[in-house]
Order: C-alpha cells, then sequence, then structure tokens
C-alpha cells in the first residue's frame, strides 16, 4: 500500500487488508523494486514484535526491548511477494473523524485544500533534508498534519492552490494525528476551494496594488498576483532579510515574510498576493504575511532610475521602495568616516535642493564598519522610509562608483 519509491518513507512499508494496516520496518533501502504498491505480500509474523512506536503501531525485531528493522539478510524468512497489480480502496474520512483504527491504513479526504499560507511553498525541506509539516483543511475550518520528507522526490513540489480529494496514510506521533502522501498523484487539487481563496491569478502591477491604500490596514482583492524582479541582497543583510523589495516596470514594494526566504538579487517571482495586508510599517508601504514564491523568468531587467535627491524627496512616495541611482553625491560632505557611523544615518548631497533624504545602513550590514569614500560618487540604492525620515539604502558595496 506505501512502499519507499519516492522517498517519503525510508525502511519501512505499509501493508494493509480487509481489516486494519501495518507498519513493517525492515533493513533495506529501494525495497520497492521487489517488494512495491499494489503487490500482496505474506507476513510471518512468528519471531516478529509488535510495539507502538511514539503512537503507532509497527512490527518488526526485539532489539534492546525495542522494535527494530528487520535485517536485510533475514526479510526473506518473513516477508514474501505475492501477485501484484492490486489495488486499495482509501476509506473516506473526515480530516477530525480519524480513529487509532485508521492507522496505518489509507484514507481519503474530499473537498479539502491546504492552508492558504501555506500554498506556493514545497512539501518538504529537499535543501537541509529535513521533514516539513504542512496543513490540510476542510470547509469546516478543521485540520490536520501532512508531514513530507525532505528526501521525498517531490519534496520541491509546490503547494498547490486548488482543493481536491487527497489520499494518504494515516499514522501519529505520540497523539498528535498526520498522514503522509504516497507521491503527488495523491494529490488531485482540481477544484475550487470553499474557503474563499481565488486560485485563478489575476495578475496586476505593483504600482496599481500601491493605488489600493489609503490608510490603515488594506485587504489586497483575492487571486491578485504579481510578476517581479528582486533588487535587495539578503547576502549583506543591508535589509532585515524578512523585507523582499521587488520592482516590476511600474513600481517597487516591500514584501513581509515571517522568515527569511532568501531570494537571490536579480531573481524573478511570481508572488501570490491576493488576501493579504497592505499596509505601512513606521511609514513604509509593505505587504505583509507573505508565503512563498514561484520562480520565473523573461522579466525585462530592473535598471536604476537616475535622479537627483531633490526629486527623490519632492516625489518620495512615487520612488519608494524602487532601485533609483543618484550621480555627484558627497557622503558626510566629504569627510572621511563609516557607512554605519552616527547611528547608520549619514549625510548626502549632490548639489540639489531641498533634499532631506539621508544615505542609511543597519548596523548587522555586512559592510557597515567599511569606510565611505571622500571624493563624490554615484549611488545606486533603494528608497525607504521609517516615520518620517526617508532612507537612501545601499545594497552592497557594489552600488557605490
Amino acid at each position: 500500500m506505501a512502499d519507499d519509491k519516492s522517498g517519503n518513507y525510508y525502511k519501512e512499508m505499509i501493508v494493509q487488508d480487509t481489516t486494519a494496516g501495518i507498519s513493517i520496518l525492515i533493513d533495506q533501502p529501494s525495497y520497492f523494486t521487489s517488494l512495491f504498491i499494489g503487490r500482496r505480500v505474506f507476513v510471518k509474523a512468528k519471531g516478529l514484535y509488535i510495539q507502538a512506536v511514539n503512537g503507532t503501531p509497527k512490527i518488526g525485531v526485539l532489539n534492546a526491548g525495542a522494535v527494530a528493522e528487520i535485517p536485510a539478510a533475514e526479510i526473506g524468512n518473513y516477508i514474501v511477494g505475492g501477485k501484484w497489480g492490486l489495488t486499495v480502496v482509501p476509506a473516506k474520512r473526515k480530516l477530525n473523524a480519524l480513529t487509532d483504527a485508521d492507522l496505518n491504513t489509507l484514507v481519503q479526504f474530499d473537498s479539502v485544500a491546504f492552508a492558504a499560507a501555506e500554498v506556493g511553498l514545497p512539501f518538504g525541506d529537499a535543501a537541509n533534508k529535513s521533514t516539513v509539516n504542512r496543513n490540510l483543511k476542510d470547509c469546516s475550518g478543521n485540520s490536520l498534519i501532512v508531514r513530507t520528507s525532505g528526501y521525498a522526490n517531490f519534496a520541491t513540489t509546490l503547494i498547490p492552490c486548488k482543493a481536491g480529494s487527497v489520499t494518504a496514510i494515516y499514522q501519529k506521533y505520540n497523539t498528535t494525528p498526520q498522514v503522509f502522501l504516497r507521491d503527488m498523484n495523491d494529490v488531485p487539487a482540481n477544484i475550487e476551494r470553499c474557503d474563499g481563496v481565488v486560485c485563478t491569478p489575476v495578475y496586476v502591477s505593483i504600482d496599481s496594488i500601491r493605488t489600493l491604500f489609503s490608510s490603515g490596514a488594506t485587504t489586497v482583492p483575492g487571486g491578485f498576483h504579481i510578476k517581479a524582479t528582486v533588487i535587495s541582497d539578503y547576502t549583506t543583510s543591508a535589509l532585515d532579510t524578512r523585507n523582499v523589495i521587488v520592482q516590476d516596470a511600474t513600481g517597487g514594494i516591500c514584501l513581509r515574510y515571517s522568515t527569511a526566504p532568501n531570494f537571490s538579487m536579480n531573481s524573478q517571482y511570481d508572488f501570490n498576493v491576493g488576501g493579504l495586508t497592505l499596509g505601512e510599517f513606521n511609514g513604509w508601504l509593505q505587504i505583509s504575511n507573505m508565503a512563498g514564491g514561484l520562480s520565473i523568468t523573461g522579466l525585462a531587467p530592473i535598471t536604476p532610475t537616475v535622479i537627483d535627491l531633490a526629486t527623490a524627496t519632492a516625489n518620495f512616495e512615487q520612488y519608494e521602495s524602487m532601485l533609483i541611482k543618484v550621480n555627484s553625491v558627497t557622503i558626510n560632505n566629504g569627510t572621511a568616516t563609516t557607512y554605519g557611523a552616527n547611528g547608520g544615518s549619514l549625510t548626502i548631497s549632490d548639489g540639489s535642493t531641498p533634499n532631506t533624504v539621508v544615505l542609511y545602513c543597519r548596523s548587522a550590514a555586512s559592510f557597515a564598519s567599511s569606510a565611505t569614500p571622500t571624493t563624490p560618487v554615484s549611488i545606486t540604492g533603494i528608497l525607504t522610509q521609517f516615520n518620517t525620515i526617508k532612507q537612501f539604502q545601499i545594497r552592497n558595496l557594489g552600488d557605490i562608483q
């Protein structure tokens, strides 16, 4: 009923008959080449032991008082393969109505979808080979953990938006219910969700998103997506790494994540912003509660807009979160200092007036202790805001020329 072909199970085989299911521990990787889903197996139980391992019944050999994997050389003594091409019909269940009788069996949940905040995120953590929990939701608000190994061949597959009937193996971790997918065939996402989340994308410009905001908090309409290029550089910590600054041909905006997504500078993404909150944080407009982003290509590269500091001051909201360039700029009146000096706020001037923009550097920036030039330079950076303070932030020392 479940093998290790996809990698979501490792040295564990799930079998089921008409009465119940059981997990069998075997010390043999890639056993799916001979014992695969749909093949009948005969289990010689004499000499094996059963034990609830973290809440889920498993059988195997006894080792130091605990159930352990059947050694590879002995598997044939206990498990014999039979006819193949058989199917197990999953039992239809509700997310909140699973019982111990369902443990290690194939179950099916109809009209369910993954949590909206997880749409577009990968099922597992393939980079760190870590297991990840995602949350399946039904129309009544019930939730169930879907657990995926970082070794699964679908770990990098992105969580679908649409709903459908999900098939999985039910197990527990202590008292916490959870299910495991066998492969992506267990997740046919092909119907609309029941929670109001719109899955059919409506592509809009960043400028049109910005114009939605008036004051307080504004909810972005469901289904809205933007395609944009990352202009921030997380590697230098020049900005909070939970903030990703993106720009398209019409403008720029700050996307706020709960954890650093580490999107590379100049990479391009399709961002689902529908249903998220658009608001100002200390005066800086941002979209909060971001989750993921679909990597894309084909967008025109972002080139900095060349303006003077007086223009930036007078039209700050227009240029906020955009990549701009100012020429012939003197930093700190040409007096030697570091980017992080004076609390990270340095005076800058290009001779244009009026100018109330400061060159700001976070103390966490990798270049905070680097010396500033004493002669006029060209500066490329991002316009940000902190309350009433207008800020010009470079991303790395390559922005100073």
